[in-house]
């Protein structure tokens, strides 16, 4: 089992959150620039996600299905700053739990960071570090997030992502570096109630192998919507349904292509943010 300590950037994030010391009142976070100065807030989810697998070695095919349950807790606090500069930290931990047979994993993310405070905006900068707790290879990611709206009273919100995620060599492999980009976005409906989405599009370089072999990857999309109320101006509930897709091509040391594979897969997840 891995120990915190070894993904000294989440011992930071985590140290940095304790040090938070004087929390004020603040609006439950939907998007993540909706985390604002001298905040803290702590979310927890719970997730059913379906993987399937349809590999095709040109002379047959065959299609491996596979569901897990996930559970999370995720935890954003940001400081008082300095003019227009705020220091944040979060720390993030999930279970991976395959409903069939055993090989549940943890995954631990710490993010470090700065939030640039416009007028009436604020963007976001910040690098992170990500371990599991089986035999996965981290990886190291740097990225930034930034407002659309400036007008925080507009019932319509969105926000830019965009992450540079450089993973961890393994001694049989190398690659397989991604760049993420995507939106996110909400939209008040009725009082206290919003209509949320999100897409994305994922870019991952060749996967090499120690005997010659390697795979490609073409882009992954990822879509979801769901719904968001705040029952109080500090708490939200969350609900929605995620959908993606991936198709990868594997090849010989030869060059000539042995595989090809098409991933697709779903989640429906809920969760709660509480803001202090």
């Amino acid at each position: 089992m891995m120990k915190h300590s070894s993904n000294p950037l989440g011992l930071m994030a985590l140290t940095t959150l304790l040090s938070f010391s004087q929390w004020g009142y603040a609006q439950a976070p939907i998007l993540l620039t909706d985390h604002g100065p001298n905040s803290v807030a702590v979310e927890l989810s719970a997730a059913s996600l379906s993987l399937s697998q349809d590999v095709d070695n040109g002379s047959s095919s065959q299609v491996f299905n596979n569901d897990f349950q996930a559970q999370g807790v995720v935890i954003t606090g940001a400081a008082s700053g300095n003019g227009r500069v705020t220091p944040f930290a979060r720390f993030e931990v999930s279970k991976i739990t395959p409903d069939e047979g055993s090989g549940a994993f943890s995954m631990y993310e710490g993010y470090l960071g700065l939030a640039l405070e416009g007028e009436r905006n604020r963007h976001l900068f910040y690098v992170s570090a990500l371990e599991y707790s089986d035999d996965s290879p981290g990886s190291i990611s740097v990225g930034g997030v930034f407002r659309g709206v400036s007008d925080p009273d507009a019932k319509g919100q969105y926000e830019v992502y965009t992450s540079l995620q450089l993973q961890q060599g393994t001694d049989s492999a190398s690659g397989g570096h991604e760049l993420d980009f995507g939106l996110r976005s909400k939209a008040l409906i009725a009082p206290n109630l919003y209509l949320i989405s999100r897409a994305s599009a994922e870019l991952q370089t060749q996967v090499n192998y120690v005997d010659g072999s390697y795979r490609r990857a073409k882009p992954g999309l990822e879509g979801a919507f769901g719904l968001a109320v705040l029952p109080t101006p500090n708490v939200s509930i969350s609900g929605e349904l995620a959908y993606y897709l991936q198709s990868f091509e594997y090849y010989t040391s030869g060059n000539r292509l042995a595989l090809s594979e098409l991933r697709t897969g779903s989640q429906a997840m809920i969760q709660m943010a509480v803001a202090f």
